[in-house]
C-alpha cells in the first residue's frame, strides 16, 4: 500500500482492532488521499480517546511480542497518540523503527519519598527518561518536524534543519533528523553540559555555541543570521511553534488521562518552551476543568512570575523570557525552586527512589512536596513529568559531590 506517511493522522478509524483486512485497507488508503482530513479536529481527536480502552492503545513492545507468537498479521494496526490507525507502507519501515517508540512513557508512584515524609497523598511521576533519546523533547522534535513536512516547508535532502536548544530538543531533533533524511544543525549556549554537546555531535550534528551571558537571545540572532544566508535552512523553534505544544495535546496529556484513569487532581510541571505545560495542561483541563495546574520556574530567573531574568543552574527551564506558546490562562499557580533545592532533590530521586534523573526533575519534585503538605491537598493525586534522564548531566553541579571521589578512586 502507498500509504503517505505525513498524512497518517487522516486515517479512518473503522478499521478491525488488531489487524485489516483487504477491505479495511482499502478504507484507510482512501481516507489517506483526502488531502482535506489530514488536519484532525481537537475534538475528534478527545473523543477518540474517550473511546479508546487500555487494551486498544497497545505498546510497540506489545505489538512486536504478539508479531512474533504469530497472532498479528504484517498490517498490525497501530494506536499512537497524536498518529491514529495508520499502515507503514514498506520504505517507511526504518523510519517507523524507532520513531514509534516516542511517547507512551510509564508512570511511577514515589512511594518511598511520600512514606519518609509521611504524606497523605499519592505522588506520580512520568518518567521521560523512557523515550528514545531519553527525554520529553522526543515528543516535540517528532511533531514540529512532521508539521513542517504536513505544510511542505522542509524537503529531505535539500532543507538542513536548525534548532536552537539549551541540548535535549537539539538531541531529539538530531535523532528525527537521521530518520527523516535531513541534515542539523544545533545552537546552544556554551555552559551546558558537555554530554549533550557530546551526544549532539555523536548524532552527527553541527553545533554551534553561543556566549553564555548573551542568554536565549544570543541563539536566535544566530539563527536569523545563519537563514539569511541560506535559503535552505529551515529554524524549528520550539518557543513560538504551535506543533510544540499539540504534540503533548495529542500525546502527554491523554497519557495521564488515560493511565491514572482520569484520577489525576493537580498536574505539576517546569516550564521550558513551555509546550508540555501548555500542550498536557490544555487536554486534561479539558476532561476535567477542575484539575489544578501548577508551573515550576527558577527563582533566580522567575520571569513568569513576574520577576527578572537571571543566571541558573536548572538546564531546561526559565529561559529568561516567557515563551510565546506558554499559554498563563492554563496556570493555576506558578512555584519557584532554587537551583541548590533543585539539586539536592534530584539526588534525593536517586538515594530513595533508584531514579537518576535531570536537575529540572528535582525542581518538579520539589515543587510537589511543597504543594503535597497543604491540607487542602490531603489524599488526592499529584502527577508531575520527569522530563530527563540524569546521565546527560554527569559534567554539571548534580554529580559535583561524588566527581572527585569517583576519580580518586583506586584499586
Amino acid at each position: 500500500m502507498n500509504v503517505d506517511l505525513r498524512s497518517r493522522r487522516t486515517c479512518l478509524r473503522e478499521a478491525d482492532n488488531y489487524r485489516l483486512g483487504e477491505e479495511a485497507a482499502k478504507i484507510v488508503s482512501e481516507a489517506v488521499d483526502k488531502r482535506e482530513h489530514r488536519i484532525v479536529k481537537a475534538e475528534e481527536e478527545t473523543r477518540h480517546y474517550s473511546e479508546w480502552s487500555r487494551e486498544e492503545a497497545f505498546p510497540l513492545s506489545f505489538l512486536l511480542m504478539k508479531r512474533k507468537e504469530g497472532k498479528t498479521s504484517p498490517l498490525t494496526l497501530f494506536r499512537l497518540p497524536g498518529r491514529h490507525n495508520y499502515i507503514p507502507k514498506e520504505s517507511d519501515l526504518q523510519f517507523l523503527g524507532s520513531c514509534l517508540l516516542v511517547g507512551w512513557t510509564p508512570l511511577l508512584e514515589l512511594n518511598n519519598i511520600v512514606e519518609k515524609d509521611r504524606l497523605h497523598i499519592r505522588l506520580v511521576a512520568k518518567l521521560e527518561s523512557y523515550q528514545p533519546l531519553c527525554s520529553v523533547k522526543d515528543r516535540g522534535a517528532l511533531r514540529m518536524i512532521e508539521d513542517a513536512e504536513e505544510k511542505e516547508l522542509i524537503t529531505p535532502g535539500i532543507t538542513t534543519l536548525v534548532g536552537p536548544t539549551s541540548g535535549n530538543l537539539g538531541i531529539a531533533l538530531a535523532f528525527i533528523a537521521i530518520r527523516k533524511g535531513y541534515k542539523f544543525i544545533a545552537i546552544m549556549p556554551a555552559n551546558y553540559s558537555l554530554e549533550r554537546r557530546m551526544l549532539l555531535r555523536h548524532l552527527g550534528a553541527h553545533v554551534i555555541l553561543t556566549d553564555p551571558k548573551v542568554g536565549v537571545k544570543g541563539i536566535f540572532d544566530v539563527a536569523d543570521q545563519l537563514t539569511e544566508k541560506d535559503p535552505n535552512l529551515f529554524v524549528l523553534d520550539q518557543t513560538t511553534n504551535p506543533a510544540n505544544p499539540e504534540a503533548h495535546f495529542l500525546s502527554t496529556g491523554p497519557e495521564i488521562w488515560k493511565d491514572t484513569a482520569g484520577k489525576v487532581d493537580i498536574f505539576v510541571c517546569g516550564s521550558g518552551s513551555g509546550g508540555t505545560i501548555t500542550g498536557a495542561a490544555r487536554f486534561l483541563k479539558m476532561k476535567n476543568p477542575a484539575i489544578k495546574v501548577i508551573c515550576v520556574e527558577p527563582a533566580e530567573s522567575a520571569v513568569i512570575s513576574g520577576g527578572e531574568p537571571g543566571p541558573h543552574g536548572i538546564q531546561g527551564l526559565g529561559p529568561g523570557f516567557v515563551p510565546e506558546i506558554l499559554d498563563i490562562c492554563l496556570i493555576d499557580e506558578i512555584i519557584t525552586v532554587t537551583t541548590e533545592d533543585a539539586l539536592a532533590y534530584a539526588r534525593r530521586l536517586a538515594l530513595e527512589e533508584g531514579l537518576v534523573m535531570g536537575i529540572s526533575s528535582g525542581a518538579a519534585l520539589v515543587a510537589c512536596l511543597k504543594i503535597a503538605k497543604r491540607e487542602e491537598n490531603h489524599g488526592k493525586m499529584i502527577v508531575t513529568v520527569f522530563p530527563s534522564a540524569g546521565e546527560r548531566y554527569l559534567s554539571t553541579e548534580l554529580f559535583a559531590d561524588i566527581r572527585e571521589e569517583c576519580i580518586n578512586m583506586t584499586f
